[in-house]
This record gives C-alpha cells, structure tokens and sequence, in this order.
C-alpha cells in the first residue's frame, strides 16, 4: 500500500509556477529555432507559426495565473512573449486565409491571382518576422528571461489547492460577467473568446488531466464557434482589402460576394450563440458543467 501524501509533500504554489514558467518558455524557445535556421525555410511549415503562437500563448498564462506569486520581472517576460506572438499573427491570419481561399467558389484564373498576391505579402510578413525574432534573441535567452523572475515568500497564498481555488474562481467571474451581454457584438465576442481561452489555460494548468478535460467541455464548444467566427470575419476583412484593388469588373462582383457570404456566415453564428446565451441562462445550470452548448452550424 502507498502511504498517503503528507501536508509538508504537497508542492507549494510558487513551486508549480516556476515549473509552468520553465516548461512553458522550453516550449517557445523550441519553436523559435525551427524560424531562424535558414532565410528559405524561415516559415514554410505553417503549423510551426501556429505552435510558436500556441506556445507564446500558453507561456502569457502561465506569468497572468501566476503574477501574484512574483515579486517582479513578470512585464519583462511577458512584453517578449507578446512580441514573438504578434510579430507571427499577421502570418496565421494570412495562412488562414490562403487556406479558406483554396476552398472558395472562385473561378480558378481569379483564385490564381489572389493567390500569387497573397503569396507576394507573405514573403513580406516573412521577412518582418524573422527581423523581430532575430531582435528579441539578442534581447534575451531562456535562462535570461527566467531570471528576470523574482518570487515571492508563497506562504500566505495557501496550499497550490487554495490558490487554484482562488485562480480559476477569479476568471470564472470575468467569463460570466462577459457573458451577461444578451446580445454580444463582434466585439463583445471576441472579448468573450478571449476571457474562456484563459480560463481554460489556467485550468490546464491548475487542475489534474481529467479534470480540467471535463471542466473545459464548455468553453471549448465556444472557442470552438467563436474561432470559426472570428475566421469569417478576418476573411470578411481581407476580402474587403482585395476588393479595393480589382476593377469594377466580373472579378470585383465575385470577390464583393464573398465579403457577403462570409458576413453572413459570421452574423448566424452570431445568432446561434446569442441563443445559447439565452438557453443558458433559463436554465441555471452550475458553472464547469456541461451545458449542451453544440457549435455545430
């Protein structure tokens, strides 16, 4: 029989978190070299752009679920992190796009051309990334950004159990204060997405596996929805851009459709969570629970 952990064996707060921290900045430095390695192949893997802005991401929550154990040097770290992302954003937002232009109804003469412009601007978003990156490593390193942290004594936060308590309990408010709009718009909802993106990361990293798995069933039908919203409504806003520079010819009608078509598809999806706002609320039913949220079209 395994003897039962004792109070004095249970890992203290600040413990976890510089833990979090190390792994989760390993994770962005072992993106970023796959970037640097050579001026040909800099961003030719898109699912690498996606994982470093992931990584970035994820680095970001564990400094916001962690920053009241940290004395300073947390805004340090998380300046650099939030540079590296957004210098890599404008790439996921036009891999996104060249991707959904792939599948369109265009005719193929006019898909050719967008495309040779998009590929014309990613070699563009290529070169400013790569500028930054390079930047931000003769910024810092991985051991120098760690010890820019500087912890302070954890004892009056608790156990790791009262702090997590505290932690997720703190953005589980925000969520549902975001959520109280009957009728959120486009802005409203991606404050919305963004609020259920950090409490599920700080559920992941706060509660075991299996439990973070069930208590995320919720908000991740609705980063779900709302991502494939957000998708629309960047298609919407790059179809918007090309338009300006077609002639008013067949090929400018055809691409006017799609900033139309995908409106649309951003404005009933819209309505669909708009509705489950409403169901949800009728039903009061406890939070973390699985509420039959379905993000299907």
């Amino acid at each position: 029989m395994v003897a039962p952990r004792s109070r004095s064996d249970t890992p203290r707060p600040a413990t976890v978190a510089a833990e979090q921290l190390d792994r989760s900045l390993s994770r962005v430095f072992d993106a970023l070299p796959r970037h640097r390695a050579t001026r040909a192949k800099l961003v030719d893997n898109v699912r690498q752009i996606h994982r470093l802005r992931v990584a970035c991401r994820r680095a970001v929550s564990v400094l916001d679920v962690f920053c009241p154990l940290i004395k300073r040097g947390w805004r340090t770290v998380k300046r650099w992190l939030q540079d590296v992302r957004r210098s890599a954003g404008p790439l996921r937002d036009l891999d996104v796009f060249i991707a959904q232009l792939g599948q369109c109804d265009l005719p193929a003469d006019l898909k050719k051309a967008l495309e040779n412009q998009m590929s014309a601007q990613r070699k563009r978003l290529d070169k400013e990334f790569r500028h930054t990156v390079r930047s931000r490593l003769r910024d810092h390193s991985r051991k120098s950004l760690l010890k820019k942290i500087r912890w302070r004594n954890d004892r009056q936060f608790g156990s790791l159990s009262e702090f997590s308590t505290t932690a997720i309990g703190e953005l589980q408010t925000q969520l549902e204060i975001a959520l109280q709009t009957p009728q959120p718009d486009f802005k409203q909802l991606h404050r919305i997405r963004i609020a259920a993106k950090r409490l599920r990361y700080a559920r992941e990293l706060l509660l075991e596996q299996a439990a973070a798995k069930r208590a995320n069933r919720e908000v991740l039908r609705m980063q779900e929805l709302l991502g494939t919203l957000n998708d629309h409504l960047g298609a919407q806003a790059r179809y918007q851009m090309l338009v300006a520079h077609l002639p008013a010819n067949e090929w400018g009608a055809l691409v006017a459709g799609e900033i139309v078509a995908h409106h649309r598809q951003a404005v009933a999806l819209r309505e669909q969570f708009c509705r489950w706002i409403r169901r949800r609320k009728r039903t009061k039913l406890p939070r973390g629970s699985d509420h039959g949220f379905s993000s299907r079209k």
